[in-house]
């Protein structure tokens, strides 16, 4: 017996619980939601999400097949031409997914039988088989004797009529599939985030699937297609792809949101908490890659680390004399000139040659140390330590000893996860 994340009941069975849904290819597997749960999250909360109209064209572009293994058609329904509002259309695809337009038969309407005129009615060229089966039904219907009737065939090739659709593009209703793969990202990865009050709220919404509770309690930031909510993360993830990303952020004035981004496609921030105190790095990202079939979670520092260069180390030294100034300069020009390292780390030492710090990133990250923030962030990431005690590293090839007073680190941005 484990405790379901969704109806919060003591249950046996569990089942696989795709937090992105697979039929929008999402890899992100879960444990934690019974199997009962799991049932009524697909066809109440995700089908939402799934069956948007905007999800459709995505799943179509992209070749996405559903359950039934069908790519799913986002023009399915009738449509009407343009210049003649009474010939339905209907548009389906060929293999190569070209839009492949057919005439639904146009039935003409016969008010007095008894009094023939000439009447028409149209097919499409694929159906054209069928003619005398409709003109049997047409004579049928309307009480009349075939003898009476003369027919005439004539074949029209039309020249790209315009195809008019309308569609209902749900505005609202969708996000409860956003707010579902929020919940289940945050409680995945955020240990005591279950028992916050905000997740109690959430896991009751999606548990009964009150679309009018998630309007009037849960707060989202942007419609849901507004691409200004990922504009802080913009220059480290590439956003503007088919893959799928989770965002959970620490933003002190509100506190803990997700940004959930699908195809591109949706696009939003909720609210899960008002704390801002759960996550001690103060972001957690997830990548689902479609190209890859993957989904994995990342730190900021992960993120860091795959999107800037390695950090390099700028030293600035306390030279006593002009003397000390001109054999520091004949240094620098030496070939063999480097930093010393020991287990290919750079170690602080004291005047007289001690290990003071085995790695001088012990010293940098000591909290107490001023921080100068430098370059433009988004492209460089540039920063400059002052350090509060007398601190020497070893230059080669003369291995003497030199004074620093502050160290820069510089990383570079070089790609985009």
């Amino acid at each position: 017996m484990k405790l379901c994340i969704i109806c919060r009941k003591e249950k046996e069975e569990f089942s696989d619980e795709h937090v992105i849904p697979d039929s929008i290819k999402g890899y992100y597997h879960i444990y934690t939601v019974c199997k009962t749960c799991n049932s009524d999250l697909g066809t109440k909360v995700d089908s939402k999400l799934v069956n948007h109209k905007f999800i459709e064209f995505q799943r179509h572009l992209l070749g996405i097949k559903g359950k039934s293994g069908a790519i799913p058609n986002p023009f399915s329904g009738t449509q009407t031409i343009k210049d003649d509002p009474e010939q339905k259309v209907i548009v389906t695809f060929d293999d190569k997914g070209q839009l492949i337009p057919k005439l639904l038969p146009k039935i003409p309407n016969i008010t007095n039988p008894d009094d023939l005129a000439n009447y028409s009615f149209t097919i499409d060229a694929s159906d054209l088989h069928l003619k005398d089966k409709i003109i049997e039904k047409i004579l049928k219907r309307n009480g009349i004797d075939k003898s009476r009737v003369n027919f005439q065939e004539q074949r029209e090739r039309s020249e790209r009529p315009w195809i008019q659709s309308q569609m209902a593009i749900d505005i609202k209703d969708f996000r409860i599939g956003l707010l579902k793969i929020a919940y289940e990202f945050a409680v995945d990865t955020i240990e005591d985030y279950f028992n916050d009050p905000m997740a109690l709220l959430i896991s009751e919404v999606l548990f009964k699937a009150d679309l009018l509770r998630m309007e009037k309690e849960i707060t989202f930031f942007g419609s849901g297609l507004d691409k200004e909510v990922l504009k802080p993360l913009s220059h480290l993830i590439e956003f503007e792809n088919n893959n799928h990303y989770l965002v959970l952020m620490q933003v002190e004035s509100i506190g803990l949101i997700c940004q959930v981004n699908l195809f591109n496609c949706f696009s939003i921030a909720i609210k899960l908490s008002d704390s801002s105190e759960y996550l001690n790095e103060g972001i957690m990202i997830g990548v689902n890659d479609i190209s890859k079939s993957t989904f994995e979670k990342l730190t900021i520092d992960d993120l860091v680390k795959r999107t800037y260069s390695p950090i390099e180390y700028r030293f600035q030294y306390w030279l006593p004399n002009e003397a000390e100034l001109f054999k520091f300069a004949e240094l620098q020009n030496d070939s063999a000139f480097d930093f010393f390292k020991l287990n290919e780390q750079i170690p602080f030492y004291d005047k007289n040659g001690n290990i003071l710090y085995e790695n001088i990133d012990i010293k940098l990250k000591q909290p107490q140390l001023e921080h100068i923030p430098k370059g433009d962030v988004y492209n460089d990431i540039i920063t400059q330590i002052v350090l509060d005690e007398e601190l020497f590293i070893k230059l080669c090839p003369t291995m003497d000893l030199y004074q620093v007073v502050s160290v820069q680190i510089e990383q570079h941005r070089l790609t985009k996860v």
